[in-house]
């Protein structure tokens, strides 16, 4: 029985461990994924990792994407027990030798008024606009369960 488990483990993870990253320049993106959506909610978000290999910092400057009527960098933070979130209307600074992550109660790319609810499954493109290393297009999964590096449920 742990067998099958351990290998049904295996095969679900085999896509994350086999995902290229996309490169622009001197920065990497890694690992673009979503929470599905129900039918009812507007509004959905986008994670991923960005690794700044350069020796010069770079910024993420802007995101475009189809998904959604507008899709924003907003972060997310604790101030006086209540958490805000707040566009981060001049990007996010990605420092030389340093990853950011785009993660849940973090960064995050917000995707405001989508054109259709988010479904495990699929997938869409976004594309970010860096300073210095110009544009990369990525793709975003949207995933159910468990996320890797994750202690919780992503629903």
């Amino acid at each position: 029985m742990k067998r099958i488990f351990l290998t049904l483990c295996l095969l679900l993870l085999a896509p994350l461990a086999f995902a290229q990253p996309v490169k622009a320049g001197n920065i990497e993106i890694d690992a673009g994924w979503a929470r599905p959506t129900a039918a009812q909610i507007a509004n959905g978000a986008a994670y991923l990792t960005i690794v700044n290999h350069g020796k010069d910092n770079d910024r993420l400057v802007s995101v475009q994407g189809d998904v959604a009527a507008e899709v924003q960098i907003h972060h997310t933070t604790m101030d006086g027990g209540m958490m805000r979130m707040r566009q981060m209307k001049d990007g996010v600074e990605l420092p030389a030798g340093k990853s950011v992550k785009f993660a849940p109660g973090g960064y995050h790319i917000m995707l405001i008024n989508l054109k259709a609810p988010l479904k495990a499954g699929e997938h869409f493109k976004l594309m970010l606009h860096f300073a210095k290393a110009g544009d990369a297009e990525v793709q975003v999964d949207v995933r159910d369960g468990m996320m890797p590096g994750m202690n919780m449920p992503m629903n």
